[in-house]
């Protein structure tokens, strides 16, 4: 019947994972492929690198990458955007900057002023996504793209609320907590769509409380529901942790 499991049903199931046809929010899983493929020659980089050979791919990253695109997009006809584009620093661009920013964030320390000063900028940085498309324009797919310059500060940010605050405790506790926490945190984001289809089926709208209030309500709600199953997905011998950390 039509619900059989075939060989040939999974076989056109891969094809069309590898021609693109996924649902929209398994689209994450083709860059990460990418990275995979150079993971090799960046971990090597990153590992030998000093620290202010990474701050320097960093910043060319968020330059090229981030600033450069919203730059343009205001100021199409100056010199100065056609000669940086010209450069084509292929090298920098897509989302090697979020491998090296979690690398350095990782394995080098910050101090207190640095920490504080990157807090500040996650926040501006949510400011001017959320607000500089009305503000000031360009549209949403401009502020939004996930190497926007806002969405880089504010994900950095984060990345190092988790990494000083919550992941650096003497409370053994709650470091293992946090760990085991990070191990699904990939196995949640696969998951969560399936919840946003069931609250749909019932007829509940993801903007019942208004965009401000609904985005980290439900946001909430999809991770708590989604985060049994992507333990259990990953208690799964063999691929359980590959897939879900």
């Amino acid at each position: 019947g039509g619900g059989t499991l075939t060989l040939g049903g999974v076989w056109d199931a891969l094809a069309s994972a590898a021609r693109g046809n996924t649902y929209f929010h398994l689209w994450i899983l083709y860059p990460l492929i990418g990275l995979y493929l150079v993971h090799p020659l960046l971990q090597r980089f990153a590992s030998s690198a000093s620290r202010g050979e990474i701050l320097y791919i960093l910043a060319l990253a968020f330059l090229f990458a981030g600033v450069l695109p919203v730059w343009a997009s205001f100021h199409p006809n100056w010199a100065l955007t056609a000669l940086l584009e010209r450069f084509q620093v292929h090298m920098v661009l897509g989302y090697m900057g979020y491998y090296l920013a979690g690398w350095y964030l990782r394995h080098f320390v910050i101090g207190r002023a640095a920490e504080f000063l990157l807090y500040l900028l996650g926040v501006l940085g949510l400011v001017v996504t959320l607000a500089g498309p009305s503000l000031i324009g360009g549209g949403r797919e401009l502020w939004y793209g996930y190497t926007a310059p806002g969405v880089a500060l504010t994900a950095a940010a984060l990345c190092a609320l988790f990494r000083y605050v919550l992941g650096v405790s003497e409370e053994r506790s709650r470091r293992r907590a946090v760990y085991a926490l990070g191990e699904c945190v990939f196995g949640v984001y696969l998951f969560h769509q399936l919840w946003v289809l069931v609250f749909r089926w019932f007829g509940v709208s993801q903007l019942a409380l208004g965009a401000a209030a609904s985005v980290p309500v439900f946001a909430l709600i999809y991770f708590l529901l989604s985060l049994p199953f992507a333990w259990l997905f990953s208690r799964i011998p063999g691929a359980g942790r590959w897939l879900t950390e």
